[in-house]
């Protein structure tokens, strides 16, 4: 899983007209030390992504990420965006960068009837 993410990682920054220089465990190196990573335990995190078999993952905790994850916003700030969009556009201030990676990860909600 963990070089899914730097595939998904390089993908999104090329789009940027970026580069990931990094392999997995040059990341994880760096990840490691910052306030943001979740600390493995033995046997590293687990976690099943769009309906597969449990893998071994990394865990980043978004809320610690504040230039790329959570970004708290005021209340006032954020009504005025609610208000501002309609739900099929809503642009939630409070995601960071990141999530458009997360959102790769997670399922998509089921449509239709």
């Amino acid at each position: 899983m963990h070089n899914a993410v730097c595939d998904v990682m390089r993908k999104w920054l090329r789009q940027q007209g970026r580069d990931l220089p990094l392999d997995a465990k040059d990341l994880k190196a760096q990840m490691k030390v910052r306030p943001y990573w979740i600390l493995e335990p033995n046997g590293g995190l687990k976690q099943r992504f769009s309906g597969r078999n449990s893998e071994t993952c990394w865990g980043i905790d978004v809320d610690k990420m504040p230039e790329l994850g959570f970004n708290p916003v005021s209340d006032e700030v954020f009504t005025e965006k609610v208000i501002a969009s309609t739900n099929e556009s809503f642009d939630d201030p409070r995601k960071g960068d990141l999530f458009s990676l997360i959102d790769l990860l997670l399922p998509k909600p089921a449509t239709g009837p």
